[in-house]
């Protein structure tokens, strides 16, 4: 069959990607070239293991797994401490004991059994990341007889396993005869577990979520060029037919019959491009740019970019005037905030009126919802009619309309109110453009010494909403 020539557009796009971890709904946040992709998943830390406890169907990486087990089953597990020696009273009819290790580390399974010929065998696995904990670990297992006259030890390193097999073939183990336990069946041993480096596997921070067991089935690629998919004429999303020139200019088919065909940046031909339509036509929905930070939405390519404006897992940046270089998703700024900068915080309840007093030369005050989330910046500026004052939320486009706040000030005979809906910035700064509402205070509602006091009441949710469309007070 002959070829019908360069696909220059197929190649083009290929340039322009990179490839997400398989594992990015666990929160690994690698991008590669595609021919790195398998080398790097196969020592990725964020690699799926499963919850070894009977019916428990927890997924995650290693280390939220590790932090489930320790929140979610904690007495069902005996807890040591490396390199120390530890005793493990096993029943005849336990198969298997959980170990772990004091400050939620990694998981280890004590495997009991009953040989035919009376006697007890035991052997340990972890689960975990084989190419992380592989050799990392060595097991000590001693028995006494009741009489203390025999000892029994073994020594051997624990398979690692990100999914605990249902019947593990025992290449070692300890063999216990029946006669070292008690009347009822009671065995006692001796557990060490020997680690060289206690801090190396200290459990690292992540929010737990549930695996999501498709994922790895989806080819999910970041666009290192995100015109590489557009028109090269009307700037839109393309999709079939694709036009391309000898030079590779990509045109969509209603431009390309304007332009009669012809490409108006080098004067070549159009040709229709078989292979890039390919790779668009296989493509379902894409990932939101921000799937690294906890997005899990899928959108057509030419929905992708509305999406992403709106995207409450948008980055967020920090918005304290300590020229604090925090960035996230919202969630995490609103939790960094809260503990970093707790002092500068005045903490308020939705749809409840509260007062504050603001002395003259205040810029800005920080407010911050009591369960830690929404923060909002009252704004205070001097002006020659008055003092003026404002309020702006720090957040995604997601929060739009789901806030309204009401400002009044009161002097002996008269007050003044504002009710508004805030700005929204994901980086906010104190010279974002002037706001068009704002209150104006007189001086005279102020105090001999400049403080003035504000009422303020913070709405949300449907009662703002309502407001928002149909004015009810």
């Amino acid at each position: 069959m002959p070829i019908d020539g360069r696909c220059s557009g197929l190649e083009k796009f290929l340039q322009s990607i990179n490839i997400l971890c398989k594992y990015a709904h666990n929160r690994c946040i690698k991008t590669m070239p595609y021919s790195k992709k398998i080398e790097h998943e196969q020592v990725c830390q964020h690699v799926t293991c499963f919850c070894p406890y009977p019916s428990c169907s927890f997924a995650y990486s290693p280390w939220s797994l590790y932090r489930h087990f320790d929140v979610q089953h904690p007495l069902s597990a005996t807890r040591f401490t490396y390199n120390t020696t530890f005793s493990v009273s096993v029943e005849i009819n336990q198969k298997q004991i959980f170990l772990q290790e004091r400050r939620g580390s990694v998981v280890f399974i004590l495997h009991h059994e009953v040989q035919q010929h009376g006697g007890r065998a035991f052997y340990v696995d972890c689960v975990g990341l084989k190419s992380t904990l592989k050799n990392m670990f060595v097991y000590h297992l001693a028995a006494e007889s009741m009489d203390m006259d025999t000892s029994l030890t073994f020594k051997s390193v624990p398979e690692v396993h990100t999914q605990l097999p249902k019947h593990t073939f025992m290449k070692s183990y300890l063999t216990v005869p029946s006669m070292f336990a008690g009347d009822n069946g009671i065995l006692s041993l001796s557990v060490c577990i020997i680690k060289d480096d206690p801090a190396a596997l200290e459990v690292q921070e992540g929010e737990l979520g549930m695996h999501d067991r498709d994922a790895h089935k989806v080819l999910k690629v970041v666009l290192n060029d995100p015109a590489a998919f557009d028109c090269s004429i009307c700037l839109k999303p393309l999709w079939t037919p694709v036009f391309q020139c000898e030079n590779a200019h990509l045109a969509c088919s209603s431009c390309c019959s304007k332009l009669k065909s012809k490409c108006s940046c080098c004067g070549y031909n159009y040709n229709r491009c078989r292979g890039l339509e390919k790779v668009i036509e296989s493509i379902d929905k894409i990932s939101c740019k921000y799937a690294k930070y906890g997005c899990k939405e899928t959108k057509p390519y030419n929905e992708k970019t509305e999406h992403e404006k709106d995207c409450r897992h948008a980055i967020c940046f920090c918005p304290h005037p300590s020229s604090c270089s925090f960035a996230g998703p919202y969630e995490n700024l609103y939790l960094h905030f809260g503990i970093k900068h707790a002092a500068d915080i005045t903490r308020f309840t939705y749809n409840t009126t509260f007062s504050l007093c603001v002395d003259i030369n205040q810029e800005h005050i920080f407010l911050q919802e009591q369960s830690g989330s929404v923060i909002l910046i009252l704004s205070h500026q001097l002006k020659k009619q008055g003092r003026v004052f404002y309020i702006d939320c720090v957040g995604t486009r997601a929060l739009k309309n789901h806030i309204v706040y009401r400002l009044t000030a009161k002097s002996m005979e008269t007050s003044r109110t504002l009710k508004c809906v805030p700005n929204i910035y994901t980086k906010w700064s104190k010279h974002n453009e002037p706001r068009k509402n704002h209150l104006t205070v007189p001086p005279d509602f102020a105090g001999y010494d400049g403080t003035l006091s504000l009422s303020i009441c913070i709405t949300e949710g449907v009662e703002a909403l309502s407001w928002i469309l149909f004015g009810d007070d």
